[in-house]
């Protein structure tokens, strides 16, 4: 993966959201082509267990059928995430 150069506040606002003992949500959001999904992934790449994109030009039914299906093949099942395997370790779960 490319090096990651500068986004030095950027790069704490997550680090310090990782470290948390708390759940957190974030929302990171600017212009289209700044480098927002590069940030995420190369702030929690030894974190990130599912990415889901969105599909474009898609309703909201078949955002959530898309969204369904993607979580269901990253569990290798059609069950929601088990709470077991997020109580283990920190883990990033992105939606972009």
């Amino acid at each position: 993966m490319e090096l990651l150069i500068g986004r030095i506040a950027e790069k704490k606002i997550l680090s310090e959201a990782l470290a948390s003992s708390s759940s957190e949500l974030l929302a990171v959001f600017g212009r289209r082509r700044v480098g927002k999904t590069f940030l995420i992934r190369s702030v929690f790449r030894k974190q990130l267990i599912f990415e889901l994109s969105g599909v474009h030009d898609a309703n909201a039914s078949e955002q959530l059928l898309n969204f369904s299906k993607a979580i269901a093949d990253a569990l290798g099942s059609g069950l929601t995430p088990a709470a077991p395997i997020l109580k283990k370790r920190k883990a990033v779960i992105f939606l972009d």
